[in-house]
């Protein structure tokens, strides 16, 4: 049997199983409740395991740390395999163009904020919400030339956000949530 028959028996098989007994449809995901629930559950603290994939090298980057969220700003601290720390704002002049690409993204989903991702990207959603899916694609074709997908998964909350580049690099990050440590607001740089 080929590849393409067997793909396309599973999803015939996964949309049977996922058809409503009422009406013989999937049951859409509702992105305002998603929205809510992210919203409610989003972790003011985490940390994260992230692995960056350098196509050009050839290379795997693993690195974990923790974040914080505030209002304004979401800072990164990355412990392994070195420590750094970025705070991720609007108003930090010093941040690198692939960080300020990523910052609005970045915000909206750890903040549980669907409707500024509704807004810069195309969204498509499955599942419910205690196991959901997302693939973001960006509207802007500026955006789109350099970051053409992300997707992200959950339950509760966000789980995992994988970013795939043009270039071919890749992002993953898993994300878990954690007590926060009463570390005041770092000062822009």
């Amino acid at each position: 049997m080929s590849l393409s028959v067997y793909r396309t028996g599973y999803r015939a098989l996964l949309f049977i199983c996922g058809m409503n007994a009422a009406g013989g449809v999937f049951a859409a995901l509702d992105s305002d409740a998603l929205s809510r629930q992210l919203a409610e559950q989003s972790p003011a603290c985490g940390t994260f395991q992230q692995n960056r994939w350098l196509a050009d090298f050839e290379l795997d980057l693993p690195s974990s740390g923790s974040f914080q969220r505030f209002d304004d700003a979401v800072i990164w601290r990355t412990e392994t395999p070195v420590r750094s720390e970025i705070r991720l704002s609007q108003d930090n002049t010093e941040l690198p163009p692939g960080y300020r690409l990523l910052l609005p993204v970045m915000n909206a989903l750890l903040g549980g904020n669907w409707q500024d991702l509704q807004d810069h990207f195309q969204i498509a959603t499955e599942g419910d919400l205690s196991s959901w899916s997302a693939q973001l694609t960006p509207l802007d074709s500026r955006v789109a030339a350099t970051l053409p997908l992300i997707e992200v998964t959950g339950g509760q909350r966000l789980d995992t956000i994988a970013m795939r580049f043009a270039d071919g690099d890749r992002l993953g990050i898993a994300l878990s949530p954690a007590t926060c440590k009463l570390d005041p607001v770092p000062q822009q740089p």
